[in-house]
């Protein structure tokens, strides 16, 4: 099995279009892949979120991207602050699909318990999740709780808390 993945980070603040498409398209290129199966992305909230995404975009595609605002990435090169930080992952054999949960804030166990019906309803099975949940919202522990309330106890997640 054959797991392709690159980062790319951008500090252009001037324009955040570039800096969506300049880290999407280092991404790519260090991930030695055309196309990437998934981003994950992380950007500071001094860039216009709308207009980074466009770059995002622009550079990989339609390509399925996640992620949220962050106060700083860990890459390669250390910690990375008022960045546009892109992870491209690509597998052979492998595929990633991406869940919204929704309600988050009234109702975390619930919101946990509709994603992992999310999960379990994939075309394909799920052997492992990324959670990026809002701290803001409330206890993360209680999402978490509601996931493995319907995909078992063994089902790996992994939650990173995310302040917005």
């Amino acid at each position: 099995m054959a797991f392709f993945a690159g980062i790319g980070v951008s500090k252009q603040f001037q324009d955040s279009e570039t800096a969506g498409r300049e880290a999407a398209a280092q991404a790519l290129k260090a991930s030695g892949t055309a196309k990437a199966d998934i981003a994950i992305l992380f950007a500071s909230s001094i860039y216009d979120q709308a207009a980074m995404l466009k770059g995002v975009r622009a550079s990989l595609g339609e390509t399925p991207v996640i992620g949220c605002t962050s106060a700083g990435s860990i890459t390669g090169d250390g910690a990375q602050e008022q960045a546009v930080c892109v992870l491209a992952l690509r597998s052979d054999e492998g595929s990633f699909v991406p869940f919204k949960a929704t309600g988050i804030g009234k109702d975390m166990r619930g919101a946990g318990k509709s994603l992992g019906e999310q999960i379990k309803g994939a075309e394909r099975p799920s052997h492992m999740a990324f959670l990026f949940s809002d701290a803001l919202s409330g206890n993360g522990t209680e999402l978490v709780r509601g996931v493995l309330e319907v995909m078992g106890h063994d089902f790996r997640l992994e939650n990173v808390p995310i302040l917005q």
